[in-house]
């Protein structure tokens, strides 16, 4: 009888435990996105509170806030009068290729040259 009822409880465990790990909750998602979102940058994300402000059948809205700590060091040269990433000196954690400078004749609004 005991070994029945043991058998019966672990089953039941079985089924509730493979049953929940199906769906995430709206924190994990919240947290996930958050990780793919700074993924490649040297950022600290232990910090973040994620809150389910609002959750429905379907829908559900997470608030995330909280501080994050980021370091960085750039090396710079001044070319032109202007400070720029210095050429010739790749950063170890730097996984993308570095941009091209833009062209003279149309920079983005607000980057003109005075």
């Amino acid at each position: 009888m005991k070994k029945a009822m043991i058998l019966l409880c672990c089953l039941g465990l079985l089924t509730v435990c493979g049953c929940s790990s199906d769906s995430a909750t709206p924190e994990d998602f919240g947290k996930n996105y958050i990780q793919k979102q700074f993924s490649g940058i040297p950022c600290d994300l232990k910090d973040l509170d994620f809150t389910v402000t609002e959750e429905e059948d379907n829908k559900a809205t997470v608030t995330i806030e909280g501080d994050i700590k980021y370091k960085e060091t750039l090396c710079l040269e001044k070319k032109d009068n202007q400070w720029i990433l210095a050429s010739g000196i790749a950063k170890k954690s730097q996984t993308e290729a570095p941009k091209k400078d833009m062209p003279e004749k149309n920079p983005p609004a607000g980057h003109e040259k005075k």
